[in-house]
């Protein structure tokens, strides 16, 4: 800065850099990256998105504003329904896929391995059920499904509360699409 040289003259400078400034302190919350599984969100707002727009919608089929699209539900909680809804679908294949490959290979395994949160429920896998047996082989579709085309059913869908939900309120068709779609 020159002694000679007026202040006014440094002004469009000084606001240019004022600008800066204030954009960078508020940047983060304009660029905020929505969470894609349910570790990334915080638990008050994954409490509030299932009591709104799971437990409410499947309860008795009210659909609150914040729920009625993707966007409310991400403005509203944060999160991204349809990535909270393909992590739970990948939980549920990979869980197929490490009975099938034979990493879990009995029934005390595979509760153990539920109760560690490392895999999750696939409907069919009671093991008190006979998989040699119609009933068996019936029970076992679902399971056979995610092992051979790592996607659920409409079936499976049904065993998934947010899943079901998303379908009551139009977020995603049914059958729902396959786990690896965004």
């Amino acid at each position: 800065m020159d002694k000679n040289t007026p202040i006014k003259e440094y002004l469009p400078a000084l606001a240019v850099g004022a600008i800066i400034i204030i954009l960078a302190i508020a940047a983060p919350r304009f660029l905020r990256v929505e969470p894609s599984t349910p570790e990334d969100v915080s638990s008050n707002a994954l409490k509030s998105f299932e009591n709104d727009c799971v437990n409410l919608v499947l309860k008795n089929g009210d659909i609150l504003p914040a729920c009625a699209s993707t966007d409310a539900m991400r403005s509203t909680y944060h999160l991204d329904a349809r990535a909270l809804l393909v992590h739970e679908q990948q939980r549920r294949i990979d869980t197929a896929q490490k009975i099938n490959q034979g990493e879990l290979t009995d029934g005390g395994e595979y509760r153990q391995c539920l109760k560690r949160g490392e895999c999750v429920e696939i409907p069919g896998m009671n093991t008190d059920i006979d998989p040699r047996t119609p009933e068996g082989k019936a029970a076992r579709a679902e399971f056979q499904h995610l092992v051979d085309n790592g996607s659920i059913t409409e079936q499976g869908c049904n065993a998934i509360d947010l899943c079901r939900a998303l379908v009551k309120i139009g977020i995603i068709p049914q059958p729902p699409p396959l786990a690896m779609e965004p």
